[in-house]
C-alpha cells in the first residue's frame, strides 16, 4: 500500500539560476517553497550561515547534515557566527543510506550537489505538502510530495 502512495506523490520543476549554496541562494529556495515554519533540512551543507538562513524565524527548527566529520566542527562555528545562537539550528554528520528522521517528518529538504539520496528516501521524510529541493548539475529540482487521498 505504501509503495502505491509514493510513486504519484511528487512532481520535478527546475528552477535555474542557482549558484554555489549560499546564504542568498537559501533564501531564495526557501522563499520559493512557500514553506512557512516547522523541520528544515540542510543535507550535505558546508556553510553555517547558508544553513542558518534556513531559520528566518522562531517557526523554524533547523537540523544541518554534513557528509565529512572533519567539516562538522567548522559548520557548527559557522552557524553560531550566524544565528547567534546554536540549539534550534543543529549539525550532525551523515554517512549515507538512510536519513535520521521518521517518516513524514521534514517541511523543506535541501540537498546540495554532490549528495546523493535516493527519491524514496527523499518522499519517505517528506511530511504531505512538503518539498524537497535537490540541485543537480547547478539547477535545482524541486520535488512536492502531494496530500494522499487517504488522510482527510
Amino acid at each position: 500500500m505504501k509503495k502505491l502512495l509514493i510513486l504519484p506523490l511528487f512532481s520535478l520543476l527546475t528552477f535555474a539560476g542557482f549558484a554555489a549554496s549560499s546564504k542568498d541562494e537559501i533564501t531564495r529556495v526557501l522563499k520559493e517553497s512557500g514553506v512557512k515554519g516547522g523541520f528544515a533540512v540542510h543535507l550535505g551543507a558546508t556553510d553555517g550561515s547558508a544553513t542558518a538562513a534556513l531559520r528566518p524565524g522562531e517557526s523554524y527548527q533547523v537540523h544541518a547534515l554534513v557528509t565529512d566529520a572533519s567539516a562538522l566542527d567548522d559548520l557548527r562555528d559557522g552557524i553560531r557566527k550566524a544565528a547567534g545562537a546554536y540549539g534550534p539550528i543543529a549539525a550532525d554528520v551523515w554517512k549515507g543510506g538512510q536519513l535520521p528522521y521518521d517518516d513524514n517528518m521534514v517541511n523543506l529538504l535541501l540537498i546540495d550537489e554532490g549528495t546523493e539520496v535516493s527519491q524514496k528516501e527523499i518522499i519517505r521524510v517528506l511530511n504531505p505538502l512538503g518539498k524537497a529541493y535537490q540541485r543537480k548539475a547547478g539547477q535545482w529540482e524541486a520535488i512536492a510530495k502531494a496530500w494522499p487521498k487517504e488522510i482527510d
